[in-house]
């Protein structure tokens, strides 16, 4: 009776377990999808418009490629890091290394206008103006949340 008692303790631990790690990835996957959709609402997009914006994010892949640059940009400051960390450190290289990840940044704030531009383009001047309105309030809100901000 006390193995049964404790095999079902395990079993439902277990459980406890695998939701509280799943249910998480599950609702970070549909944020996306809602934001859209607010979106759309907020902002009364056409169908057209819809079917704009869903294009500009198949074709621009914008955040695969922000986080590819991240990653590069990562891997070049470590690269930065552990030249210093040499004896007879090469100063050619850590200058070549800052290029890159100028580059990198250049390239995302490249990509983050040309997308903003194409939005100019599907948006209206009001629903514009009402985009980034709410995209002012999102950054002010998540502005207060830094503990390092305040």
């Amino acid at each position: 009776m006390k193995n049964r008692f404790r095999g079902l303790v395990l079993i439902l631990m277990a459980g406890v377990l695998l939701c509280s790690t799943t249910i998480p990835a599950i609702a970070k996957e549909d944020r996306p999808k809602e934001r859209f959709e607010n979106m759309v609402k907020e902002l009364q997009l056409s169908p057209e418009q819809v079917e704009q914006f869903k294009k500009l994010r198949q074709e621009s892949n914008f955040k695969e490629k922000k986080e590819a640059n991240h990653k590069q940009m990562m891997e070049l400051r470590k690269k930065i890091v552990d030249e210093y960390a040499l004896q007879n450190y090469d100063k050619a290289k850590i200058e070549s290394y800052k290029k890159q990840i100028l580059d990198l940044m250049r390239q995302g704030i490249d990509g983050h206008t040309a997308r903003l531009e194409k939005m100019r383009g599907i948006l209206t001047p009001e629903q514009f103006k009402k985009f980034h309105d709410l995209r002012e309030k999102q950054f002010k809100k998540m502005m207060k949340r830094d503990p390092e901000i305040e």
